[in-house]
């Protein structure tokens, strides 16, 4: 296998998530791993796996990929979400969501922010998810994007 052969599945994979055919998004992530370890691979493998509403497998590809790459916060943040909001409760977790988005949460982003409200309703904490989602439309007011903020406001 060569490089290119690499970047052909992955690009493989990346044209099947934006068609909407999950499986082959799936299967074309899983070949390029099998080969070599690339954050791009795991992400859009966790996404498929999300697409397919298989959120345990998504968490643990995320669980993974967390680990093995600790200096992207998409890894993170995307674990959180399916932590704080998956409709499967077998892929819930709240207090752990809570746990890897504190690292985040300084962040003044709207994405981090949502999440947060997430993470702060599933436990519960609805004030303060309240709290959070104020946050993440302001943050997006504040950076133009409407639409991202009235999507928002409607949750």
């Amino acid at each position: 296998m060569t490089h290119r052969d690499d970047d052909q599945r992955r690009a493989a994979g990346v044209a099947a998530l934006a068609a909407g055919r999950w499986i082959d998004a799936r299967a074309a992530f899983e070949a390029t791993l099998e080969v070599g370890e690339t954050p791009e691979a795991r992400f859009g493998l966790a996404m498929a796996q999300v697409r397919l509403g298989r959120f345990v497998d998504a968490r643990r590809v995320l669980d993974e990929a967390t680990r093995l790459h600790p200096g992207q916060p998409g890894f993170p943040h995307a674990l959180a979400r399916i932590l704080a909001a998956a409709p499967d409760a077998a892929a819930r977790d709240g207090q752990r969501a809570l746990a890897v988005m504190q690292p985040l949460a300084g962040e003044q982003s709207a994405a981090v922010a949502e999440t947060m409200a997430m993470v702060m309703a599933e436990l519960g904490r609805y004030d303060e998810a309240v709290g959070w989602q104020e946050r993440a439309i302001g943050a997006a007011i504040g950076r133009g994007q409407r639409a991202l903020a009235s999507r928002m406001q409607d949750h």
